[in-house]
């Protein structure tokens, strides 16, 4: 298992190790034949700025693929409603209202198991 382990992280970092080299040689590249138009630094503006351009592209299209999560369902009974809000206001309140709302739903429990209906 080890073994199997090993081997997939060696061929995992051999996989980034490709990916990195082959950006940065294609970056240089670039530039190489843009020097001559805009002089060195120009050209190494130019390929960062058309690879950083590239990568904000592809997290955009990213963004825009991913669906959106769902809306929250609405609290089932009003006292939750109510305690939420007053928490959301006044950070003390958050922790009395749970520990309110965790008693009354003992004592509400407790009455379920005790009746015969």
């Amino acid at each position: 298992m080890f073994a199997r382990l090993s081997a997939k992280f060696l061929v995992l970092v051999a996989a980034a190790a490709l990916v990195f080299f082959g950006v940065g040689l294609l970056g240089l590249a670039l530039a190489e034949t843009l020097v001559a138009h805009f002089g060195a630094a120009g050209a190494y503006a130019l390929t960062g700025g058309v690879m950083l351009l590239l990568v904000l592209a592809g997290f955009g299209v990213n963004a825009m693929m991913r669906p959106r999560r769902p809306l929250p369902p609405p609290p089932a009974n009003f006292a939750t409603l109510l305690m939420g809000a007053l928490a959301k206001d006044v950070p003390w309140a958050a922790v009395a209202s749970a520990g309110v709302l965790k008693l009354v739903d003992v004592f509400l429990k407790r009455q379920r198991a005790k009746s015969p209906n």
